[in-house]
């Protein structure tokens, strides 16, 4: 930003010099140069104080490791990369031989000990058997219930749905692979495709300026001349920097001369501009200018700048 301001200001002084003739000597070459110093300076320290800027933005999205609750092996997977899916539908499938076969059993055993409950109950009541063995096919029966529960639950388990409305980018997973309930080894990524916010990384000096509220406009790399606007709905409370957690040793205050870092706040935008026909993938990059109630005549300035870089965005070398 300051760059631009810099060569305009550059150019309209050759303009004054060159096109309006205006005569060289000491006086007029050091008034522009002390002007001109004076003038940008105080410009740059408005607008930075009351309508920040920063090139550190970026929309974020919320992900979730998908891991099965049972192990197996996998028999089908119902979805194609990047194809959106509703909560609850069927995301892959495990073989539930071994599943279904405990149910089978457990339900086998079950029947044999209600048999030998109503056995043991008219035996009781000829008094030719004991009340210990009416008991003991009674929690048998319960305990029986309780696994067969427990196996119901891990057959239904090897039906793998979406958590949310979202999206899997990047599917790697084929039928045949083995899937184990190990959280470091997740069979896919699943992208939520809720309500989605540019985050800004602001300094902490115009933190008093700004509110919830404040109007924003937003520029992304991906779209080169277009400007979008927006409003803060959120500000981090907490930064990472002043993050300590329970642990067997003190909080150490001494850098040992080394500079502390100051951290920057985090803004959460909401655009408001309508963006169907643009395509801005998650995580994609952005630059954003936050306006405060204040120095209006400064956000006039702000608003040309952040045009002219989004602009810029036409500007990109090779990768």
């Amino acid at each position: 930003m300051e760059t631009i301001i810099l060569l305009t200001y550059s150019g309209l002084c050759w303009l004054v010099f060159k096109v309006f003739k205006v005569r060289v000597n000491q006086w007029t070459i050091t008034t522009a140069i002390l002007g001109g110093f004076f003038l940008i300076a105080s410009m740059v320290v408005l607008m930075n104080y009351n309508h920040p800027y920063t090139s550190n933005a970026r929309t974020y999205f919320v992900s979730t490791p998908i891991i099965p609750n049972v192990t197996g092996q996998v028999s089908e997977v119902m979805i194609t990369e990047q194809t959106h899916v509703k909560k609850g539908d069927v995301l892959f499938t495990l073989d539930s031989t071994v599943y279904v076969s405990k149910v089978k059993d457990l339900r086998a055993n079950l029947a044999f000990a209600n048999t030998r409950l109503k056995q043991s109950e008219r035996l009781l009541r000829a008094n030719a058997g004991s009340a210990y063995d009416v008991d003991l096919y009674k929690a048998q029966i319960n305990q029986y219930n309780a696994k067969l529960e427990e196996a119901y639950w891990n057959v239904e388990q090897c039906v793998i749905t979406a958590p949310t409305d979202g999206l899997v980018s990047q599917l790697r997973l084929r039928p045949g692979m083995r899937a184990t309930n190990f959280p470091l080894r997740p069979l896919m990524t699943f992208i939520h495709t809720d309500k989605q916010y540019v985050i800004g990384a602001f300094p902490q000096n115009p933190a008093q300026r700004l509110v919830i509220g404040d109007e924003a406009e937003v520029i992304f790399d991906a779209i080169p001349g277009e400007v979008f606007h927006g409003k803060v709905v959120r500000i981090g409370e907490v930064l990472a920097q002043g993050e300590v957690q329970a642990n067997g040793t003190l909080l150490n205050l001494d850098n040992h001369g080394l500079h502390i870092v100051q951290g920057s706040i985090p803004y959460y935008i909401e655009l408001t501009s309508d963006m169907e026909g643009y395509f801005i993938p998650g995580g994609a990059k952005a630059q954003m200018a936050i306006y405060s109630q204040y120095m209006h005549p400064v956000k006039i300035i702000r608003k040309v700048l952040l045009r002219t870089k989004s602009w810029l965005n036409y500007l990109f070398g090779e990768h």
